[in-house]
Formats: C-alpha cells, sequence, structure tokens
C-alpha cells in the first residue's frame, strides 16, 4: 500500500511539474523567463509548479484581455482621449530627443496622449519622495489621486494615512488605489488604517470580484 501512495504521489507530482513546465514553455514570450520557470518546475516538485502557478503567471494581462472581450471599458480613459484626440502631442527635440524609444514604449503601454505643461520632478529614494509627497498631500485644495503597489501600515504609511484622512476631512476629494495583490504584503492594510475615514480607497485587480472589492477606475482630473 505505502509502494502504491508512493508511485501515485510521485505520478502527480511529475504531472504537475510537466503541465508548469509546458505552460511556462507555451505562454512565456521572454525565452530566459521561460527556461527559468521549466527549470524551477522540474527540478522542485510540488514546490516548483505551486511557485510557478502564484508568481510565474501574468494575471494582469489575463484579466485586461478578459475585459476587451467582454466589452468593459474604463470609462475615464476614453474621456480622457476625447478630450486630447484633437491636439498634436508635443514634439521631442534638442536634448530631449534621447527619450524618443521611451515614449515609443510608454505610447504602446499607456494609449493615451502625451500632453505638455506638465511638471516632473526625480527624487531618488523614499527619503527624497516620501516628504515632498506629503507637502503635496498638505497643500492641495481641490483633489488629491495617489496610486501605489504596496500601502505599508509601518510608520511611513501611518503619516501618509494621517495626511490623507487630514486632507479628506478639510473637504479635499482623497481617492487611492492600491494593487490588489500588492496590498497582501501590507499588515495593517491600507483600507484597515484608512476605515472611518473620507477617503476613498479601491484595489487594482483585485484577487476576487465583488463586494467592497472592484476594481478601480482612474480619475480624470488630479492636482497632485
Amino acid at each position: 500500500m505505502d509502494t502504491i501512495l508512493w508511485i501515485l504521489a510521485w505520478g502527480v507530482s511529475a504531472a504537475l511539474s510537466l503541465l508548469a513546465a509546458s505552460h511556462a514553455l507555451l505562454m512565456k514570450r521572454d525565452p530566459r523567463s521561460a527556461l527559468g520557470w521549466i527549470v524551477v518546475s522540474l527540478w522542485f516538485p510540488l514546490i516548483g509548479p505551486l511557485l510557478y502557478w502564484l508568481m510565474g503567471i501574468n494575471r494582469i494581462t489575463r484579466t485586461a484581455r478578459r475585459w476587451q472581450e467582454s466589452g468593459r471599458r474604463l470609462s475615464s480613459h476614453d474621456a480622457f482621449q476625447a478630450a486630447h484626440q484633437t491636439k498634436s502631442p508635443p514634439p521631442i527635440v534638442g536634448d530631449t530627443f534621447h527619450l524618443k524609444e521611451l515614449r515609443l514604449l510608454s505610447d504602446r503601454i499607456v494609449s493615451t496622449p502625451l500632453t505638455a505643461g506638465n511638471r516632473l520632478a526625480a527624487f531618488h529614494n523614499g527619503d527624497q519622495a516620501y516628504p515632498a509627497m506629503l507637502e503635496s498631500i498638505a497643500s492641495a485644495r481641490h483633489s488629491i489621486h495617489l496610486c501605489t503597489y504596496i500601502f505599508d501600515g509601518d510608520g511611513t504609511g501611518k503619516s501618509f494615512v494621517e495626511a490623507l484622512s487630514a486632507a479628506a476631512a478639510r473637504g479635499v476629494e482623497v481617492r487611492v488605489i492600491v494593487d490588489g495583490l500588492g496590498e497582501k504584503y501590507s499588515h495593517p492594510t491600507a483600507r484597515k488604517l484608512l476605515q472611518g475615514s473620507a477617503v476613498e480607497i479601491a484595489r487594482f485587480l483585485p484577487m476576487r470580484q465583488g463586494g467592497a472589492s472592484q476594481s478601480a477606475e482612474p480619475p480624470q482630473d488630479t492636482d497632485h
């Protein structure tokens, strides 16, 4: 009996490894990524396929394709295009010509026209970025829209919670989007920390559909 169970377990493990490796071979566009996941799936029985199904599958692309096939669209995306489709995008000239390839890449990914009149500041790390962000939140008068992959519940995260809650309390429209998977890395979550405040918070591509976990739509206008 023990021998039969061992053979059965080995067969299931081998089947899962082959299934994961085959999926990576057929679905991964990057040969290096495909090879890496194939080796992991075959070299580490059970653990390898489990890691692949949890981390190796691009569920964002699948969800986006499912939305397109169902006819679902982001309303503000269409409104944004309609508002700017008559404007010609600013040309890349002079010192910014080296950004031509980056612009081509962003045009394909974002699919919204490039607009002029924006201000851009580069920050090297959180020590530089967080104070500037908190200052912008404190000085906002109309709206704040914050999009982040991970919103930690540590001291820095709580500083943002306090600043966002205070802004919403003084009448500023505050909306926060947190990635559905990235939210799982934080304890407590931003949703729990912002409970009771006037801040609107939503998940981007939630792990489970329905209820309060609705996919967030991007805002139509922002101040900061």
